[in-house]
């Protein structure tokens, strides 16, 4: 199968962020993505992440539950489509001495605001 490697300044990628980031993200390798000949673009960043953690209370206790929320800012529904995954990589966190990740959920919600027919 044909393949290409492209810096990802060449190609479009969706500015999907975490919305709780207490800094922008730091990628930890190549900005490279792997692109085949019918166009599937494959980019997997490995990321540092400092993320602010909130349950609803405002705190997180000894056994809290934390909640992140991922988007884009600019892209509505009708241009940029998630998907939820298997989540797999709970073993390749790295370890903070504040908290131990036990277990993940994902969900995927649209947001309609009074603005706008297509959701976010």
């Amino acid at each position: 199968t044909f393949l290409i490697r492209l810096p990802l300044e060449e190609i479009w990628k969706p500015d999907i962020t975490p919305f709780s980031a207490i800094e922008p993200p730091q990628t930890l390798t190549p900005k490279i993505a792997v692109v085949s000949k019918d166009g599937l673009v494959t980019y997997i960043p490995s990321q540092r992440l400092k993320l602010l953690c909130e349950n609803e209370d405002g705190l997180i206790g000894p056994q809290g539950n934390c909640t992140l929320k991922f988007g884009s800012w600019t892209y509505s529904g009708n241009l940029l489509s998630l998907e939820a995954s298997e989540i797999s990589f709970l073993s390749e966190l790295l370890p903070t001495p504040k908290y131990r990740i036990t277990s993940a959920e994902q969900s995927i919600h649209d947001q309609y605001y009074p603005c706008c027919k297509e959701s976010y």
